[in-house]
């Protein structure tokens, strides 16, 4: 009776294994988390005096972010991506026009929310790249105000 009792608790609790999933593929393929996030985008690539043809060409449409989780019915994982550039504005002063393209760069936080710290602006004059950063957009909103 014991041995039975004994046989019956090792199945039992073989039944309560699990197997891990292993996380989906992140863009850049081997490294830390820290670095793949680095990897995210290919921001860096970017330099001034590229066009903002060739720059679309370097960002691509869409970005992936992250992934959703797989239903119970299924082990697909679902990119979850975001568009590029993300949001498009444009800076007029007397004498020019810039275009402001905000592009996705870079996860603060995991909150599925897309603020301003996780953009990155890229400035265009005449269709050509004059600057990039929040630093040097700020610094030409000022110099448009205080002329």
């Amino acid at each position: 009776m014991n041995k039975n009792i004994f046989i019956l608790c090792c199945f039992s609790v073989a039944g309560c294994t699990f197997q891990t999933l292993s996380e989906p593929p992140v863009l850049g393929g081997k490294g830390t988390r820290a670095a793949q996030d680095s990897r995210l985008t290919r921001i860096n690539s970017v330099r001034v005096g590229m066009t903002s043809r060739e720059v679309a060409a370097t960002m691509g449409e869409k970005t992936t972010i992250g992934y959703e989780r797989p239903e119970a019915a299924s082990n697909a994982y679902h990119p979850v991506t975001v568009n590029n550039p993300y949001h498009k504005e444009f800076l007029r002063t007397a004498e020019k026009t810039y275009d402001i393209f905000y592009y996705f760069s870079q996860i603060q936080r995991a909150d599925g929310i897309i603020s301003s710290d996780e953009l990155t602006p890229l400035v265009f004059e005449n269709d050509i790249l004059i600057g990039k950063g929040w630093d040097f957009l700020n610094k030409l909103k000022n110099q448009t105000t205080t002329k």
